[in-house]
């Protein structure tokens, strides 16, 4: 899933769990996204690396994108898990 919207151009990182943040009609999850230390989602674009550390706590850093709908989505550079 490729997130379109207006880059910010700032290198920003995130620590937090790892959520669930959409499924399909069988369940199976297919949007990820960060509940970050700053009380706040992030929707994550290039979220298939990220599939099977849901539930994990981690470090990511990218770039904020302005998604649709006024949410905050993360194009992951980087990722380290804890």
């Amino acid at each position: 899933m490729k997130v379109k919207g207006s880059i910010k151009n700032e290198l920003i990182t995130l620590r937090g769990i790892l959520i669930p943040m959409g499924w399909d009609e069988s369940g199976k999850v297919i949007a990820v996204g960060i509940s970050a230390t700053d009380e706040k989602d992030y929707l994550i674009d290039n979220r298939e690396k990220l599939l099977e550390l849901i539930q994990r706590e981690v470090e990511i850093s990218g770039l904020i994108l302005d998604g649709k709908d006024g949410k905050k989505v993360i194009t992951v550079k980087r990722y380290k898990m804890f």
